[in-house]
């Protein structure tokens, strides 16, 4: 009875965005012997990233006896921001499959390349991850700094035009500072973005 007031109370402060909350309660449900399942670490996980603490979040996720694909990638995507350098391996047995965020695995290893100097196969994982979700921003900022980096002002200023076009909607403030850098023919700043999934 205890374990499943402690499960209700965390999924209601994740709801609330109550993260801190929402540690502690799932905490006390995994210390009282709670059952591991795979959405239920994947949501105490949220609730660790969107603290920035990619170690609890990854705690979190390993504890999962038979973790789904994307539960893999979650964990691949704490270890990158931990700097752990089995990221990229983890990241790579994500599969293209339903209900995973692959977008992110390969926005992921384009980072990843391009902190090799790869860039012609970090352009070619953001081209492929703002494909697969063309509204994910980090694909197209730094597809469209990459084409700045190698002197292609037409096809940067051409992708971040054609994500205005798709969502015209959008004055995201990363959108406004990539225009300003293409017409000022200088290369926007390497960005890490913080992406927090479930």
């Amino acid at each position: 009875m205890w374990r499943a007031t402690l499960v209700v109370a965390g999924q209601w402060a994740l709801i609330h965005d109550r993260w801190q909350l929402a540690d502690v309660l799932l905490t006390d449900y995994d210390n009282w012997g709670g059952r591991r399942s795979d959405t239920l670490m994947r949501e105490w996980a949220f609730a660790r990233m969107n603290m920035v603490n990619w170690d609890g979040a990854e705690e979190a996720l390993l504890k999962v006896p038979q973790p789904s694909a994307q539960t893999v990638l979650l964990i691949g995507l704490c270890q990158y921001y931990r700097h752990d350098p089995t990221a990229e391996q983890t990241l790579r047995r994500v599969p293209d499959a339903l209900q995973v965020e692959t977008q992110i695995r390969d926005y992921l290893l384009g980072r990843l390349a391009q902190k090799r100097g790869d860039i012609d196969r970090a352009y070619a994982f953001y081209w492929h991850a703002a494909s697969i979700q063309p509204r994910f921003l980090p694909a197209v900022y730094h597809g469209a700094r990459l084409r700045m980096l190698a002197g292609d002002d037409v096809a940067a200023r051409q992708i971040v035009d054609g994500y205005a076009r798709q969502f015209p909607g959008t004055a995201h403030p990363d959108v406004v500072m990539l225009r300003s850098y293409i017409t000022a023919r200088r290369v926007p700043p390497d960005k890490e973005y913080e992406i927090v999934s479930f």
